[in-house]
């Protein structure tokens, strides 16, 4: 389903590169559903099921659309709060970002083998674009506090529970986190558009963007973009 958006009068003249439709439809011979804002797209949501658990080929998928495209930056959801410079075969921090020792794992938290490759023969950069693993302990501690009469913070277990619920601990991927989790995804999606004029891939999981489609947390922002479920949604 196709949504339209109207250009404020302040926009400056276009410069970016942006998607036309019909590329988009060209790219789809996998039949993925596929839901827009406006006519052509600055911002492309590849909605995975992770590790290429989803649709089968999908993978495979996402690297011909980069290579189609070519843009400067492709944001993944399992890199949190690193970036990986493919000039330098590199991982670094993200500036502004809160990390611990879990969250500089790059072997656990990598992009898939793939993409990486992708990622040293073309050079684009890979931005994560999740919530690290120290940032959900500060985010947890704001749910207990904007809601004290449902939860507390453990700091033995260093987890959300609930009053009402002996056995539940928050995780990452609970309803009351996963809100934060796609701000975090929308944030680094207009950071990085603005870094850039070629268009923005973000591969993310199905559900994420799901959610940021639903919630129009992408829209009314002066540009088009794409959401393609590739897939289970997580």
């Amino acid at each position: 389903m196709k949504e339209g958006y109207e250009p404020s009068a302040t926009q400056p003249p276009s410069f970016r590169e942006e998607i036309p439709e019909e590329l988009l439809r060209s790219w789809n011979t996998n039949n993925f559903s596929i839901e827009t804002y406006g006519e052509t797209y600055s911002v492309i949501m590849l909605g995975e099921g992770h590790h290429d658990s989803g649709a089968p080929g999908a993978q495979a998928k996402q690297v011909e659309l980069i290579e189609l495209i070519k843009p400067e930056y492709v944001l993944y959801e399992s890199l949190k709060g690193l970036i990986y410079d493919p000039k330098a075969r590199e991982f670094r921090k993200q500036a502004n970002r809160r990390f611990n020792l879990d969250d500089l794992d790059t072997h656990d938290n990598k992009p898939d083998k793939p993409i990486m490759e992708a990622a040293d023969k073309i050079g684009f950069t890979i931005v994560g674009c999740d919530i690290t693993s120290e940032e959900l302990k500060v985010i947890e501690k704001t749910i207990t506090r904007e809601n004290p009469l449902e939860y507390r913070y453990n700091y033995k277990l260093e987890r959300v529970v609930k009053l009402d619920d002996p056995d539940f601990q928050a995780t990452i991927h609970s309803e009351i986190v996963v809100p934060f989790r796609d701000k975090q995804m929308v944030e680094t999606m207009l950071h990085y558009l603005g870094e850039t004029t070629k268009p923005i891939i973000s591969i993310i999981g199905a559900t994420h963007g799901a959610n940021i489609h639903a919630k129009k947390l992408l829209q009314d922002k002066n540009f088009g973009y794409a959401f393609v479920d590739q897939g289970l949604k997580s």
